[in-house]
């Protein structure tokens, strides 16, 4: 479906890959300090300025996001997944048409 695409709009989509992977990075790191503080650890103003100083050094969120985006452009699975999402999919649709599953639950 995708492979028909011109080189813009591959590099395009590459480049939309990095940062939702980037931001996929992101979120985890929040997770990861909301769960913490959930928990009732204290995490001080010390302790998010080494964080974030560690962050800006080593540039672990670019290195990890590209380190994922190159992954996934390797192995394709963006792709595999969208597939795998729209085939599901029409399985649901065809199961709900043969069983009318969704008019029964109404």
């Amino acid at each position: 479906m995708l492979f028909l695409m011109s080189r813009l709009k591959t590099e395009r989509k590459d480049s939309s890959k990095s940062l939702r992977a980037g931001e996929s990075v992101l979120r985890k790191a929040e997770d990861v300090v909301s769960s913490m503080l959930a928990k009732g650890f204290i995490l001080g103003k010390d302790a998010i300025a080494k964080a974030k100083s560690v962050e800006e050094k080593h540039q672990l969120t670019s290195t990890a996001s590209a380190k994922v985006a190159s992954l996934d452009k390797k192995l394709g699975f963006t792709d595999k997944i969208n597939t795998g999402t729209v085939v599901v999919g029409d399985k649901v649709r065809e199961v709900d048409h043969k069983h009318q599953v969704l008019e029964k639950t109404k």
